[in-house]
């Protein structure tokens, strides 16, 4: 049977343009599925066994990403801490802004 796959192999490579080939096997292939599947269950337990990775943020706290504190809510104050004159001086260069692009389009088209 490997030769024959071989050859198969060997005369299809050369082709150009092959997609596909089916080949039916007549044969018990119990033993196979039977590897196949421990290689399956092998897999599976290795990728149950790994540990997560653990952030070195977390770790400085204390913590690890597999277990995070539960967080109840997060409140902001009313007032966020900008003052006044802050707030003022990007409204009014907002405004500026929108003056320009509006003049810059006017003056385009």
């Amino acid at each position: 049977m490997l030769r024959v796959l071989k050859r198969l192999k060997e005369h299809f490579l050369s082709k150009k343009g092959t997609d596909k080939i089916t080949v039916t096997i007549d044969a018990n292939t119990d033993p196979l599925m039977a590897k196949l599947d421990k290689i399956k269950n092998a897999v599976e337990n290795i990728k149950a066994d790994t540990t997560p990775e653990v952030s070195p943020t977390l770790t400085a706290y204390g913590l690890c990403d597999a277990k995070l504190p539960d967080i109840e809510g997060v409140g902001l104050p009313d007032h966020a801490g900008f003052s006044e004159p802050f707030i003022a001086e990007l409204d009014k260069a907002l405004n500026d802004y929108h003056h320009k692009q509006a003049r810059y389009r006017r003056g385009k088209i």
